[in-house]
């Protein structure tokens, strides 16, 4: 093998080693490397992207954040983490030092300048520290996004509230705001469409106490102004009889117990339901008589509960 296809082995290797992407300058290229990688170039075997060469498969946002001389931060860095998303971020999201000179981002690339985001190591997978990526939702994020995500990191022990906190001081942009956001997370909420629900209710006056434990049922997931139990149902629901089985004997049990309890899915809380549905529910409970009264119907020879 002569020097300049051993040069273009070297190349595709540290690409491979970038998780894909490179900048050009981090590969330091001589004279033969500079031809390797146009032969690269020519034969497809590699692409330029910016300021970034990368294999034909590299993902974009990895591109993208190379070309950046970046980091995935934000929603854009939440899959990574195995963190909740709701919805496919619009924008591609990239975290770069805050001394980072003049940025020609590409169309649908928002850039964050990050005073506590050091150098950038070109070998690593290209997304911010979870600290950071948080920090920057809970500035930027809708806010039920932006604490959800916070909840489910506090849960997994992916990050500390004071670590957050800390990133989050003084009255720069947004620093208040995002505080009081960082205040509302709870790590008892176990699920996306949980804490969803527990926001929704909160912002519209409701009293939620999240993962209450109930003898002889075990933790049911929020319980509102103390009155009104809720189960909320994830995305898998019903994927099982056992699983219904299961959610329907609970639910007989609270009410032998005398405890109201109402079960969304999980598209009563992502299509909006289900502040409506709660607060039906809780209408009804004051509506409700006790004894209930049933009268027989004649014209269709059955008993009608009468209001």
């Amino acid at each position: 093998m002569g020097q300049r296809e051993a040069e273009a082995s070297r190349i595709l290797r540290e690409l491979r080693a970038g998780h894909g992407a490179l900048r050009r300058r981090d590969l330091h290229l001589g004279r033969t490397g500079q031809r390797a990688l146009a032969d690269l170039l020519t034969t497809g075997d590699a692409l330029r992207t910016g300021s970034a060469i990368h294999l034909p498969d590299a993902s974009r946002s990895i591109v993208v954040s190379r070309s950046l001389g970046g980091v995935l931060t934000a929603e854009s860095a939440l899959e990574h983490y195995r963190l909740p998303l709701a919805r496919r971020p619009r924008s591609l999201h990239v975290a770069v030092p805050a001394r980072t000179g003049v940025i020609r981002a590409p169309g649908g690339v928002i850039v964050h300048r990050e005073a506590h985001l050091d150098r950038v190591d070109p070998f690593e997978m290209p997304v911010a520290p979870p600290e950071l990526v948080l920090a920057r939702m809970l500035r930027c994020s809708p806010e039920v996004d932006a604490v959800a995500a916070l909840d489910a990191a506090l849960r997994e022990g992916l990050v500390l509230l004071g670590d957050v906190h800390e990133l989050l001081g003084g009255d720069g942009h947004q620093a208040a705001v995002a505080r009081r956001r960082a205040g509302r997370a709870n790590p008892r909420a176990r699920s996306l469409i949980e804490s969803r629900l527990r926001i929704e209710l909160e912002d519209a006056g409701h009293r939620v106490d999240v993962g209450v434990i109930v003898h002889g049922v075990g933790e049911v997931d929020q319980l509102v102004d103390r009155r009104l139990f809720v189960e909320t149902d994830g995305f898998a629901y019903h994927s099982s009889r056992e699983a219904l089985s299961r959610d329907r004997e609970r639910d007989q049990r609270m009410i032998s117990m005398g405890l109201p309890v109402v079960r969304l899915t999980y598209e009563d809380v992502m299509q909006g339901r289900g502040v409506t549905i709660v607060e039906a529910a809780l209408r009804g409970l004051d509506r409700a008589p006790a004894p209930l009264r049933v009268d027989p119907d004649p014209s269709i020879g059955a008993p009608r509960l009468m209001w």
